[in-house]
């Protein structure tokens, strides 16, 4: 991964003045970050096994707000060349997320494609490069 001077967002803890907490695509510039992110994928897996969804074999609130796993993750880890949601380490996480995706209230079907969503990032990635770098 290349060194970069890009704090990381407020997921990990440390939101720039200019980012108000809201980027979080700086998120997987910094090793610190994906450090992080690992460690907070670990405590989502503890809370997945043995269960289909959060709240057992029927979706409910906590999969629809962490539903951006399944589906922004991937796309961030391509954008930013890292890998996060390992499937051996997070079996759990990767079948939530297959689950998730599959499921007839999300229908993946439903959501940008993967091609048009790796394009926005790497659209935004180009934008906040500067602002960041210049903190």
């Amino acid at each position: 991964m290349e060194k970069q001077s890009i704090p990381s967002c407020k997921v990990a803890g440390q939101a720039s003045k200019k980012s108000n907490g809201h980027c979080c695509l700086c998120l997987l510039y910094s090793a610190k970050a994906v450090k992080q992110a690992i460690e907070n994928l670990e405590k989502v897996e503890e809370k997945l096994k043995g269960k289909r969804f959060f709240g057992g074999d029927r979706i409910g609130h906590v999969d629809l707000m962490m539903g951006f796993i399944s589906y922004m993750l991937p796309a961030w880890e391509e954008v930013a060349g890292v890998k996060i949601l390992d499937a051996r380490k997070f079996s759990a996480v990767d079948a939530w997320s297959n689950d998730f995706l599959n499921h007839e209230v999300i229908k993946a079907e439903y959501l940008p494609s993967r091609p048009e969503t790796v394009a926005y990032l790497q659209g935004r990635r180009k934008e906040l490069i500067p602002v960041y770098a210049s903190n």
